[in-house]
């Protein structure tokens, strides 16, 4: 009589439309700058559980008695959860919900308590016949925690949640480089409505590769759901930023700290992470001191620089500052694993993969300038990838590669970076600039999730039918 359960995990990470009006938007308390302790340690979990008979055109009245019982939880302790419902509908909808929700053949019931394994056992008995089947069915559900921490790749810099509107598109058409280079110092312009940001004073957005990667995890497993927490903040460095609050006004700690705090001791099954760029700026830190030095014209010559004599050696630092940001998250967080992004450097690299004259707003940097800074990107992608091979990450291969022929002098609807004009339209700043835009984060996204899904999902146990 009964062919199968077919059951459903509902998803608990899901991006939405906001204004700058809201305080709370999927678990993060704006106001507060901080997650929601009820979204990041959930006291249930809606699941949907469904009868399939297997012949569907029967129209014998049916009843079916449901027994839940929880078998173990994620860390293999007892589960001594027990329900039971006696009931003619063939579907079960655990949480609070509507008849146009669920639909009319759902009968409605508690939040499972906890994730882990429970025993689906359904008698279903015939009106006016000794017919009885009984089938039974272990489920396993799973919430997937998963943090991001870095910097402005991480937090989604240039591609704010709601797009601002400008007062001034012309101003913004003939932005001064000066201007792109004090960009990072947090200059301001006027705008009709303000960009809007999941967190405004760390440039974090939905936008972010992470937090795409995480909604495809959420979209592609019927079984399992996902709790995502952002905490990358444009601007981090390793240190200044992951290690140490960058921004005291409203970070108490740095990120991996805040992490710690906030999960409360949950299981971490995906740390995914981008930093470094902003160690090999100097003291203002990020690719806008480099580029602010390449186009300077007065002495001494770029490759003379003491910026980029000091973003050298900071590569050389790197391998002993990813060491101590990896000490940091096995001792406070212990992720399952722990993924780096390779970062698209090749900024101004034509479709043949030939470092080309920077255009627009970046001409002022020379050529010979120009194959500096791509070299510095080149030699941090490589100390990324050695501190992948050296502190057990996981290094997200395949960026670089992909935006050949997208760089941030191809034609508009072909860059996949971030132009300065665009930045000073859509968010009111500089910052945005040469940052991935919403295409680029999408591709990055895209190669990302297959590392992570790899990592994360597992093999559900089979149904058994008893009688």
């Amino acid at each position: 009589m009964i062919a199968d359960i077919d059951w459903s995990m509902h998803p608990r990470y899901a991006p939405v439309s906001f204004t700058n009006a809201n305080n709370i938007v999927a678990g993060y308390n704006r106001g507060l700058h901080k997650y929601v302790d009820e979204y990041v340690n959930p006291t249930g979990y809606g699941v949907t559980l469904r009868i399939i008979l297997k012949d569907q055109k029967n129209p014998t009245t049916i009843t079916y008695r449901w027994v839940i019982e929880g078998i173990t939880k994620d860390d293999q302790s007892p589960n001594h959860y027990r329900d039971s419902i006696t009931t003619g509908k063939k579907c079960l909808f655990a949480g609070s919900a509507t008849v146009n929700d669920v639909g009319s053949d759902c009968e409605t019931i508690h939040l499972l308590p906890c994730t882990g394994s429970y025993r689906i056992t359904v008698t279903a008995t015939v009106f006016n016949s000794k017919e009885v089947s009984v089938f039974e069915k272990i489920i396993q559900l799973k919430d997937y925690l998963i943090i991001a921490i870095g910097d402005s790749f991480t937090s989604g810099e240039g591609n704010p949640d709601v797009r601002g509107i400008t007062d001034d598109e012309w101003f913004c058409d003939h932005v001064k480089f000066s201007q792109v280079v004090n960009g990072a110092t947090g200059q301001t312009y006027d705008m009709k409505t303000p960009a809007v940001w999941l967190e405004p004073l760390a440039h974090r957005s939905f936008y972010s590769p992470s937090s795409m990667v995480a909604k495809m995890v959420e979209d592609s497993d019927p079984h399992s759901c996902v709790t995502f927490l952002n905490f990358g903040t444009s601007g981090a460095k390793t240190t200044v930023g992951l290690l140490t609050p960058q921004h005291p006004e409203w970070q108490r700690t740095g990120q991996i700290e805040e992490a710690r705090q906030t999960i409360r001791g949950r299981h971490v099954d995906a740390l995914l992470m981008s930093i470094g760029i902003n160690d090999l700026g100097g003291a203002s830190g990020g690719i806008s001191s480099l580029l602010g030095e390449a186009a300077d014209p007065l002495p001494p010559q770029f490759f003379e620089s003491p910026v980029v004599d000091a973003a050298f050696k900071q590569i050389e630092q790197l391998p002993a500052l990813y060491a101590a940001v990896n000490t940091q998250i096995r001792v406070k967080l212990n992720p399952a694993a722990v993924f780096i992004y390779e970062i698209p450097v090749n900024i101004f690299r034509n479709p043949a993969n030939t470092i080309t004259k920077p255009c627009g707003i970046l001409s002022y940097i020379d050529l010979e300038d120009a194959i500096i800074i791509d070299r510095i990107g080149v030699e941090l992608n490589f100390q990324e990838q050695l501190a992948a091979v050296n502190n057990g990450w996981i290094y997200m291969g395949g960026v670089v590669n992909a935006f050949k022929g997208h760089g941030y002098c191809e034609s508009p609807d072909r860059s996949w970076y971030r132009a300065a004009s665009t930045s000073c339209k859509i968010q009111g700043d500089i910052n945005g600039t040469i940052h991935p835009n919403e295409t680029g984060h999408q591709k990055i996204a895209s190669l990302a999730y297959p590392f992570v899904r790899t990592k994360l999902f597992f093999v559900p146990i089979p149904a058994t039918i008893l009688q």
